[in-house]
């Protein structure tokens, strides 16, 4: 039997391993601000709109909400000019839409990069949260190589 001064020290050690894990959340979350969704492997972009349809609906899950498209190099993003280097040393900025479950279409604009081989593109805070996307398209007037292609969310204060 446990007297009052056992169950106290229960009570202690339960509160301390809950901060402990609260803290441990806190931290892994603050180590990963991106919530990064795969919704496609490797692939051209071309002319023609290539058309996602994710095996499930994308929705908004934090402040900002964006497309970013990993590069294949030797393609890179020219912080420069903000759109994507080929291969030749020309340049192209592609163009990406969002649809929603309503047939209504979003155009994104570019969001910045991740690096020299994600560029991300966003509609920046225009983007309605109470929805869900069922389709991105994507086309560029010249080819571009993609690795893969995700959908990003994250806050702006889990970045500082």
């Amino acid at each position: 039997m446990v007297d009052n001064k056992g169950k106290s020290m229960y009570y202690i050690i339960g509160i301390a391993g809950g901060l402990i894990l609260l803290i441990a959340i806190g931290f892994y979350q603050h180590r990963r601000p991106f919530l990064d969704r795969e919704i496609k492997g490797p692939v051209t972009i071309s002319l023609d709109w290539l058309e996602i349809t994710p095996d499930k609906p994308l929705k908004p899950e934090r402040d900002v909400q964006e497309i970013m498209l990993s590069l294949e190099p030797p393609f890179i993003g020219d912080f420069e000019s903000n759109k994507v280097r080929l291969p030749d040393g020309s340049l192209v900025l592609p163009e990406v839409q969002l649809i929603d479950q309503n047939g209504n279409t979003f155009n994104l604009r570019w969001g910045g990069f991740r690096g020299h081989t994600n560029i991300e593109f966003s509609n920046f805070n225009d983007l309605p949260k109470d929805r869900e996307y069922r389709t991105v398209r994507i086309r560029s007037e010249k080819p571009i190589k993609c690795t893969k292609i995700y959908w990003t969310c994250y806050n702006w204060r889990d970045l500082s």
